[in-house]
């Protein structure tokens, strides 16, 4: 059985996101981005990847959004 890893990051700083940066343990992982207000209590984005190679990634969004306080989110 695939195990789920979960992870997050919160940030206090207006401006653009462009890119969020993650990495993989596994070759061909399937990721799931969502971009949350600070809160956690709505989604403002979802973008879906997945990663042929383990290692550290930065995923572009196909959608830049201007933001304040926000958090990321990976499943």
């Amino acid at each position: 059985a695939m195990e789920t890893i979960t992870l997050a990051n919160v940030f206090h700083k207006p401006g653009t996101l462009k890119k969020v940066g993650t990495y993989t343990e596994i070759p061909d992982q399937k990721v799931v981005i969502d971009i949350y207000d600070a809160s956690f209590e709505k989604v403002l984005y979802t973008q879906k990847t997945t990663f042929t190679h383990a290692g550290y990634h930065t995923v572009e969004l196909s959608t830049p959004m201007e933001l304040d306080d926000y958090a990321w989110h990976r499943l």
